[in-house]
């Protein structure tokens, strides 16, 4: 079996497209109030203040079982997606309720809504595991939730297979794909789930998950990623926020 060596992702002529598409990088927890703020400090959490009936529960263990994740942790990310849209071939307007959900979608992706590619063919029959009929739509990490959103609220009676394209490294140096376990344990469904023929996924594969490198997004992304410093300082700021909010739940210390 071939495997396909780890690479840094070359510079491009191409337009960055996440700087098309700016909203897609913007941290979440910045809008309305910058977790990186200093009037909220350098990050240092101190214990929930105040009284109350209800105490803030963790896990017996909690300690001394979590760290903060390493670097290789942080790295492991799902950075890009598949949403399979399904429909019963042989009925006429789940087919046309399909194609219609498709159109839309790329519409959106047009008119800058979010970055969502549907692959150029639709399946009228069933193909590789999927039992019905289908069409795929990659989705980087940077437009999940949006296109989540959207199918969530839009997919009608129509059923839709969630699942990530995961790269996995092997030996230090290598990465593979186990597109199986992403279709058999890693995935979620809108709607009534279909039974998948498993059977016709590899295990492993050298064939790594890597669409669309000219967007420069998902794991084609050349954005400068947060240390573990940074990520520790907003994490701390961002504890500070919810000191105040009485439905949070608090995290655990670590000393």
């Amino acid at each position: 079996m071939l495997l396909t060596k780890l690479d840094t992702p070359s510079p491009s002529t191409h337009e960055n497209a996440s700087s098309l598409f700016p909203y897609t990088t913007t941290n979440p927890i910045s809008s309305g109030v910058n977790p990186l703020d200093e009037r909220f400090g350098n990050g240092t959490v101190h214990g929930p203040e105040g009284g109350g009936r209800i105490r803030n529960q963790v896990g017996q263990n909690s300690i001394s079982t979590y760290c903060y994740p390493k670097e290789a942790d942080l790295e492991s990310i799902c950075r890009e997606w598949h949403f399979h849209i399904y429909f019963h071939q042989r009925n006429a307007d789940e087919h046309h309720a399909a194609l219609e959900l498709r159109d839309a979608v790329l519409r959106l992706r047009r008119d800058g809504a979010f970055v969502a590619v549907p692959l150029f063919r639709v399946n009228t029959d069933p193909i590789g595991p999927h039992p019905v009929g289908s069409y795929e739509i990659w989705c980087p990490s940077e437009s999940f939730a949006s296109v989540y959103s959207y199918l969530a609220l839009n997919r009608g009676d129509l059923s839709v297979l969630i699942h990530p394209l995961t790269r996995e490294e092997w030996m230090e140096s290598w990465i593979i794909a186990f597109q199986r376990k992403d279709h058999e344990v890693r995935h979620a469904w809108l709607g009534p789930a279909f039974p998948l023929d498993l059977s016709a996924l590899p295990v492993k594969s050298d064939n790594v998950p890597l669409q669309y490198p000219s967007l420069k997004l998902g794991y084609s992304s050349t954005a400068p990623k947060l240390s573990l410093e940074e990520r520790k300082r907003i994490g701390g700021n961002v504890e500070q926020i919810l000191r105040h909010e009485k439905e949070a739940a608090k995290a655990p210390s670590d000393q």
